[in-house]
């Protein structure tokens, strides 16, 4: 969780956010300068330091500190931080061009647009509340945005209701020749906007034109919505990639028991291979190496390019060059990708396990799974349990041969125990004091080992002495969760984003498979978390949907209408005829995490459009305009 959200301003990454937040202010700014008066510009933009102050406070209450995520959810919300300030002042403007003046225009300008602002803050707040109902490491991830956004719009509804009406009230002056006659007249407005309100007049006046925009409205949407993902135009990732990373891994399958010198001939053979991209290669590290963790049956490597501007070459292709390099010299196992957006990925990103105690049955299941992956055009690279051996040795201690040699079969066992693991030798006061081995020094082979020296009451002796040891043919690996045995196939794919699509689609093979492959649904369970972000994306888009139901609740309450709110939530399939073609032709059809904050947010926005239309016509009505 915390390689992916950032820690504390300890890089440059948060400090970047930083940057972006007041850039984002800045060019908000300027476009408030381009389409409202400059004291209603610069009297709006005060609402967002306010609601970051207010912000900030609560997030030290709550312990949390200023992560990437947080910045980057400050960054999120600063267009819906400055909107309530927006519509509040430039309604004391028009009014104050109406001729009200000082406490006047106020009171009048809250009296019209508080009730549509508060509902409209309200949603806002509701549309993100998905984003802490996600559970599992995702959901980790993502409670800082709610953390962050719900204070945020909070004080965005008070901070102009308190602090900017009354500089309003003093500052805001009418405009010299834009007079305006009533609440509707429409002079001022841009050409653009007076064309638009006369095609909504003539719509109005014939029904037919009227149920064929409706119907046009969602059809288009949801259809070419529709066609783009048919066709994979447009496909779900877990987080959408750029089109150049500035950072690489690689993984080298290690051999068993590798000695240290076997391992500085390996890494030398890596970095002869590097050698060969200096042009493109700024910087490496090795990590898991030194086999002190049991992911050390790989060696991974992490890169830094250089710029793209120092490079001939994007990442992508440098990635696919790279691992044809290395797996011409250390077999289709070695790996190469890119880190980009998110969590690091797995070395297998795609993964079946198979719950099943008979490992006959487990390895006839792992064989089809694996036959069936290889059939996937997108998948790179299968690998099951069963196809990568591992010796295992068994010692099988002679109890009399041990006996005259002042030994038990216990304390053999025991001395061999200590030698490969470590030993607590005693404590003093609460810690322990223990031995440890090094790692090059313990006996790394069946010969090795049967020339290993013990101790008995008759003095010191080899192991071969008492003891025979049988070599056999395993699984590379052998799994356990909550007391059962599993095996597992996993796989890479030629192209990360269709990780989930690949996954997806082999989980629900193996479950329709069931009864051909001699084995139970139970069999192919989540229970170890292999789809924990696909679970968490449908928890989320579940989320989503309850959230969309929770809004239509609120608009019945406050527009006293189960109709009304209909038509503010028309909204939302109208804005997919933008999200999803744009996304197809500039974003590589990647539709991910950001994607999906980014289609809330356009939803929370086209809902606050229609909530003060809404408001709007609801007030004339009851002003005695005819419908």
């Amino acid at each position: 969780v915390e390689a992916a959200v950032g820690g504390i301003w300890d890089d440059a990454g948060p400090i970047g956010y930083v940057g972006i937040i007041f850039g984002g202010i800045w060019l908000l700014l300027i476009a408030m300068l381009l389409f409202l008066d400059w004291r209603t510009a610069l009297i709006s933009v005060l609402a967002i330091p306010l609601s970051f102050l207010f912000t900030f406070l609560v997030l030290y209450i709550a312990g949390i500190q200023l992560n990437t995520l947080v910045l980057f959810s400050l960054v999120l919300v600063l267009g819906l931080i400055v909107d309530p300030a927006i519509v509040v002042l430039e309604s004391i403007r028009r009014y104050v061009d109406l001729g009200y003046r000082g406490k006047a225009s106020v009171l009048r300008s809250i009296e019209v647009v508080g009730l549509g602002l508060f509902v409209a803050v309200l949603t806002s707040m509701i549309v993100f509340v998905p984003f802490g109902l996600v559970s599992g490491t995702f959901g980790e991830i993502i409670k800082y945005i709610p953390w962050t956004v719900f204070p945020a719009l909070l004080a965005s509804y008070f901070v102009p209701m308190i602090f900017l009406t009354w500089l309003a009230a003093k500052f805001i002056k009418p405009q010299r020749g834009e007079e305006l006659k009533d609440e509707d007249d429409i002079h001022t407005l841009w050409r653009l906007a007076r064309w638009f309100v006369g095609v909504n007049r003539y719509i109005l006046k014939h029904v037919w034109l009227q149920i064929v925009v409706i119907v046009l409205a969602l059809l288009i949407p949801i259809g070419v919505t529709i066609i783009l993902f048919a066709t994979d135009q447009v496909r779900q990732v877990q987080f959408s990639q750029p089109s150049d990373n500035e950072f690489l891994q690689i993984s080298i399958p290690r051999p068993a028991n590798q000695s240290h010198r076997d391992l500085t001939i390996q890494s030398t053979e890596v970095e002869n291979i590097f050698k060969g991209y200096a042009g493109e290669i700024k910087a490496f590290f090795y990590q898991n190496v030194d086999g002190s963790i049991a992911s050390s049956s790989n060696m991974s490597v992490f890169i830094e390019l250089r710029q793209l501007s120092d490079r001939d070459r994007k990442s992508p292709e440098i990635t696919g060059a790279l691992q044809d390099d290395l797996r011409a010299k250390f077999g289709k196992q070695a790996r190469a990708g890119e880190l980009g957006a998110g969590p690091p990925e797995g070395t297998f990103p795609v993964s079946v396990k198979i719950f099943e105690p008979d490992s006959d049955k487990q390895a006839l299941v792992s064989g089809r799974i694996a036959e069936q992956l290889k059939t996937y055009p997108e998948v790179d690279l299968v690998q099951t349990d069963f196809e990568v051996k591992s010796k295992e040795l068994t010692i099988v201690v002679d109890s009399e041969k041990a006996q005259s040699k002042g030994l038990n079969t216990a304390s053999v066992y025991g001395q061999i125990a200590g030698l490969l693991g470590e030993n607590v030798l005693y404590r003093i006061n609460d810690n322990d004091v223990v031995l440890r081995i090094p790692a090059d020094t313990k006996p790394t082979s069946r010969e090795a080992l049967l020339a290993t020296v013990i101790f008995g009451s008759t003095g010191s002796l080899k192991l071969s002495e008492v003891a025979v040891i049988n070599e056999t043919d395993v699984a590379s690996a052998i799994h356990s969760l909550n007391g059962e045995r599993y095996a597992q196939v996993s796989a890479t794919v030629k192209d990360s984003r269709d990780a989930i699509n690949v996954q997806r689609e082999i989980s629900d093979w193996a479950k329709a498979h069931t009864a051909e492959l001699g084995v139970t649904e139970r069999t192919f369970e989540d229970r170890a978390g292999v789809n924990e972000f696909e679970k968490s994306f449908q928890e989320l888009f579940l989320a989503i949907l309850l959230a969309i139901i929770v809004t239509y609740v609120a608009f019945v309450i406050f527009f006293k209408s189960f109709a009304q709110p209909f038509i503010i939530l028309f909204a939302i399939p109208l804005i997919l005829i933008g999200v999803f073609p744009v996304l197809s032709i500039f974003a590589g059809g990647q539709f991910g995490f950001l994607e999906t904050i980014g289609i809330l947010m356009v939803i929370g926005i086209a809902e606050n459009v229609g909530i003060f239309l809404i408001d709007y016509a609801n007030r004339k009505v009851r002003e005695g305009v005819d419908k």
